[in-house]
C-alpha cells in the first residue's frame, strides 16, 4: 500500500514536469532557433518606455523646435494674404471747395490782414507710378480759382500753383508694414506778389490772395503747391500698416522755400499798429499727419485725416507789438470712399481745430477721383 501511494506521487510528479516544458518548448520554432514574438525584458513591451511625464510648471509651453517654425511661417503666409494689394498706378483728380477768409501775414484780429470773403476751388491734377517695389514717381500740377466780394462788387481771379516731382521710397519692414520716406522739388512759377507795400500790380496782389485762398481752404496741408515767389523742397518720412481692410499711417513732412524774387524789407504799415513786414529768403513749415481707413463693406470705406501745421519761418515775417497768431493750426478731416473697380471717389470735410484759419470761418469740402492701374 505505501509503494502504491509513491508511485502515484512520482507519477504526478513527472507529468507536471513534463507539460511544463512543453509550454517552453513553444517559445522555440522547429529548427531550433528562438521566436522572437516572445515578451521578454529587453524587447517585450516594458511600460517604462510608454510613461509619460507629468507637466509640471516648467513644462514647455506651446509648439517648440521645428513645429514653431512651421507655424511662423503659417502666420507670416496669412499675413501676406490680409495685406493690401498695392496699385501700380494712379492718376488722381483733387478738388477743395473753400469758404470763408484766409489769413494773411500779419498780426492776430485785423480785419486788413485777410482777403475779403471768398468762395474757391482749389485743384489739383496728378498721379504716380511704382518703378520699382520699393519706388514710386509722382507729379502735381495745381490751379486754382476765386470768387472774392469787394462792396458791391465781385472780383474773380484764378492763379496756377507751383507744380511739384514728388519721389518716395518704401523700406519695407515687413510685407504689411513700410517706412516711407518722401522728397519732392517745385517748380517756382506760383503766380502772384507778397509784396504788401502796394508796389505790386493789382492782378499780382489779386493772385497771391488767391493762393493764399487755395492753401487756407486746404487746411495749410500743401502751403508749397502756392507760395509765390518761392522754389519748394519737400522732405518727409512716415510709417503705414496696410491689411486688406485697415490701413493705418503716420507722417511728417518739412517744406522748405527758397525766395526766388519779390523780396522787400522792412515795409512799414502804420494801420496795423505799427509792424513791419520783410520777405524771409528761406521758408520753412512742418506738416505732421495721422490717418486711419477701415472697409466698412468691400466697396465702401471710411476714415480721418488729423493734422497739425507748425508755421516755423513764413513767407513773409514781421514785427509787431501787437499779438501774434499761434504759429500752430490743428485740421480734422473725416472722409468716406468708395472702390469701384479701378474707379474710386471719395470725399470729405476740412475742419479748423482753432487756431488762425477757425477764427474767421475757414473751411474746406474736399473731393477726389482716383483712376488706380
Amino acid at each position: 500500500m505505501r509503494w502504491c501511494v509513491a508511485l502515484a506521487l512520482i507519477s504526478t510528479f513527472l507529468s507536471t514536469n513534463a507539460l511544463a516544458a512543453d509550454k517552453g518548448g513553444k517559445n522555440k520554432k522547429k529548427d531550433g532557433k528562438e521566436d522572437k514574438s516572445a515578451a521578454t525584458m529587453d524587447t517585450g513591451n516594458d511600460p517604462a518606455r510608454t510613461e509619460k511625464s507629468d507637466q509640471g510648471p516648467y513644462a514647455p509651453k506651446g509648439a517648440t523646435g521645428a513645429l514653431a517654425e512651421k507655424r511662423k511661417e503659417e502666420e507670416e503666409e496669412e499675413d501676406v494674404i490680409k495685406a493690401r494689394p498695392r496699385d501700380k498706378a494712379d492718376v488722381f483728380a483733387d478738388f477743395i471747395l473753400g469758404f470763408g477768409q484766409a489769413p494773411k501775414p500779419g498780426p492776430a484780429g485785423f480785419n486788413g490782414n485777410r482777403p475779403a470773403k471768398s468762395t474757391s476751388l482749389a485743384f489739383v491734377l496728378g498721379g504716380s507710378v511704382d518703378l520699382s517695389r520699393t519706388f514710386s514717381l509722382g507729379l502735381r500740377l495745381p490751379w486754382t480759382y476765386a470768387s472774392s466780394a469787394l462792396g458791391p462788387t465781385t472780383t474773380s481771379v484764378t492763379a496756377f500753383g507751383a507744380p511739384e516731382i514728388l519721389g518716395e521710397y518704401r523700406h519695407y519692414l515687413s510685407d504689411i508694414t513700410s517706412l516711407p520716406v518722401l522728397f519732392g522739388l517745385g517748380v517756382p512759377v506760383a503766380q502772384g506778389d507778397p509784396n504788401p507795400s502796394g508796389k505790386a500790380a493789382l492782378g499780382d496782389t489779386n493772385q497771391y490772395d488767391t493762393n493764399l485762398i487755395a492753401d487756407a481752404s486746404s487746411g495749410y496741408r500743401d502751403g508749397e503747391l502756392y507760395a509765390s515767389k518761392r522754389l519748394p523742397v519737400l522732405l518727409g518720412i512716415g510709417i503705414r500698416h496696410e491689411r486688406r481692410a485697415l490701413v493705418l499711417s503716420a507722417a511728417t513732412k518739412f517744406a522748405f522755400g527758397l525766395r526766388m524774387g519779390g523780396s522787400f524789407d522792412d515795409f512799414h504799415d502804420s494801420t496795423t499798429q505799427g509792424t513791419y513786414y520783410t520777405s524771409n529768403a528761406l521758408s520753412l513749415r512742418n506738416v505732421t499727419v495721422l490717418s486711419g481707413t477701415y472697409d466698412i463693406i468691400p466697396k465702401f470705406w471710411g476714415g480721418a485725416d488729423l493734422w497739425m501745421t507748425t508755421l516755423m519761418i513764413p513767407e513773409v515775417g514781421y514785427k509787431s507789438p501787437a499779438t501774434p497768431p499761434s504759429p500752430f493750426q490743428f485740421v480734422l478731416e473725416p472722409r468716406v470712399g468708395l472702390k469701384l473697380g479701378k474707379i474710386r471717389p471719395s470725399a470729405g470735410v476740412l475742419l479748423p481745430l482753432g487756431g488762425r484759419l477757425a477764427d474767421p470761418g475757414m473751411f474746406g469740402v474736399h473731393l477726389r477721383l482716383d483712376v488706380v492701374f
